[in-house]
C-alpha cells in the first residue's frame, strides 16, 4: 500500500514537474503566447471584475462590520431558520451571493467566520450553496449582450437563483437531522454603537487585499488557458473529449472546445459559446459551474475557513444541472423564443458596475456616510488636497 502511494507521489510530482517545464519553455521561447494572456487578463481585471465586484464585496464588508447584518438578518430570521437552519446574520450572505456575484457571498461568509457570528460548519454550508453568477453578468453580459434577448437574461437569472435556494433548503434539512446546532456556539454581543469610519476603512482594506489576489488569479488563468491554446493542448483535449461517446451525446462537438474552456474560466467560455450560438441551457450550466479560476478566487476569500474543495466542486456541479433544467422547464413554461445567432466578434468588455444594483448599493452607502459624518468632509478635503 506504501508503495503504491509512494509511486503515486511521484508519477504526480514527475507530471508537475514536466508539464512546468513545457510552459517555462513556451514563455521564454514564444513570448507574445503568455504576453496576450496577460493583457486579455488585465484587461478583464480593469473592466470587468474590478467596476462589477468592488462595490458589493466592499458593500459586504461594511455590512458586517457595522453591525448592520445583524440588524437586517433579525428581520428575516424565521425565513433565514425556517428555509436553510442557519442563523439570522448568514440572510446578507445569502442575498449577497445571489446578486452580488461569485465571490461577493464568499467574502460576506468570511467577514460573518472572522467576527464570529457564525461558526466553521455554518460557514462551509453557506459556501456550498451561496454563490451566484450575479444579475450584471447574466442579464447585462449573457442576456443582452451574448443571447440579445433580456427575457431569456431575467429566466437564466431565475434559474441560477432557484437551483441556489434549492441545495440551500437541502443542505438545511440534512443539517436538521444530523443533529447540527442551529445557533451559533461563540459568543458574540455587540452592544456598543458602531464605529462607522473604522468600518469602512476596514472594509475597503479588507476588500482591496481580496481584489489583488482575484485579479492576480484572473491574470494567471488567462494565461494558462493562452498557452493552452497555442500550444494546442486544448484542441488535444477537445479531440478525446468529441471521441468519448457519453461526452459526445452530452455536448455536441461543436461546443467542445468552449465547454472545456468555461471549466477553465466561465466568462471567456461563454463568449466562445455564443459566437458559435450555443443554447441558453448551456449557458446556464457553464454559469452555474463558474469556472476553475472562479473556484481558486473563493478559495483564497476563505482562508481560514476549512472545506472540502470536492465537495464545492461536487454542489457547483449539482447548480449547474439544476440550473440548466430549471432553465429549460421555464424557458418552455413561458414560450421564450431562443433564435441561434452567431456573434461577429468575441471581442467584448462589458461595463458591469453600471447596473442598478451597483449603483443603488453605492448611492445609500454614501448618503449614509455624509449623513452621519458631514463634520470629518473638512478633514478628509485638507487630507486629499
Amino acid at each position: 500500500m506504501m508503495l503504491i502511494f509512494r509511486l503515486g507521489e511521484f508519477f504526480k510530482n514527475f507530471f508537475i514537474i514536466c508539464l512546468s517545464i513545457m510552459f517555462g519553455i513556451i514563455i521564454i521561447f514564444v513570448p507574445k503566447v503568455s504576453s496576450d494572456g496577460v493583457v486579455v487578463g488585465l484587461l478583464f481585471c480593469s473592466e470587468v471584475l474590478i467596476p462589477s465586484l468592488f462595490p458589493f464585496m466592499a458593500l459586504s464588508s461594511f455590512i458586517v462590520y457595522s453591525g448592520v447584518a445583524q440588524k437586517i438578518g433579525s428581520f428575516f430570521k424565521r425565513f433565514t431558520n425556517f428555509l436553510f437552519f442557519l442563523p439570522d446574520s448568514t440572510f446578507t450572505a445569502i442575498i449577497l451571493g445571489l446578486i452580488g456575484g461569485y465571490p461577493a457571498g464568499a467574502k460576506c461568509v468570511k467577514d460573518l467566520f472572522d467576527k464570529k457570528m457564525i461558526n466553521e460548519k455554518q460557514a462551509q454550508r453557506v459556501i456550498f450553496f451561496a454563490i451566484g453568477a450575479g444579475p450584471a453578468f447574466v442579464i447585462n453580459v449573457v442576456g443582452t449582450m451574448f443571447l440579445r434577448n433580456i427575457k431569456l437574461g431575467a429566466i437564466l437569472l431565475a434559474g441560477q437563483i432557484l437551483s441556489i435556494i434549492f441545495i440551500g433548503i437541502a443542505l438545511g434539512i440534512f443539517a436538521r437531522f444530523s443533529g447540527e446546532n442551529l445557533e451559533n456556539s461563540y459568543e458574540f454581543l455587540s452592544d456598543n454603537p458602531p464605529d462607522i469610519p473604522q468600518s469602512i476603512i476596514k472594509s475597503c482594506e479588507s476588500t482591496g487585499m481580496v481584489m489583488i489576489n482575484m485579479c492576480a488569479l484572473v491574470v494567471f488563468f488567462s494565461v494558462l488557458i493562452s498557452i493552452l491554446e497555442g500550444s494546442k493542448i486544448l484542441n488535444i483535449l477537445t479531440k478525446f473529449f468529441d471521441e468519448n461517446i457519453f461526452l459526445a451525446n452530452l455536448i455536441p462537438k461543436k461546443f467542445s472546445f468552449s465547454f472545456l474552456l468555461a471549466l477553465l474560466e466561465v466568462t471567456q467560455g461563454c463568449a466562445r459559446a455564443a459566437h458559435l450560438g450555443a443554447s441558453p441551457e448551456l449557458f446556464a450550466f457553464l454559469m452555474g459551474w463558474g469556472g476553475i479560476c472562479v473556484h481558486f478566487q473563493v478559495k483564497s476569500i476563505l482562508r481560514g475557513i476549512k472545506f472540502s474543495y470536492l465537495k464545492f466542486m461536487f454542489f457547483r456541479l449539482i447548480q449547474a444541472l439544476g440550473a440548466a433544467s430549471i432553465t429549460h422547464f421555464l424557458i418552455l413554461q413561458f414560450k421564450v423564443a431562443t433564435s441561434v445567432f452567431k456573434m461577429s466578434s468575441l471581442a467584448f468588455a462589458p461595463r458591469c458596475s453600471s447596473n442598478a444594483f451597483g449603483s443603488t448599493a453605492l448611492i445609500f452607502l454614501c448618503v449614509y456616510f455624509l449623513i452621519n459624518f458631514h463634520e470629518t468632509i473638512s478633514f478628509e478635503s485638507r487630507i486629499i488636497s
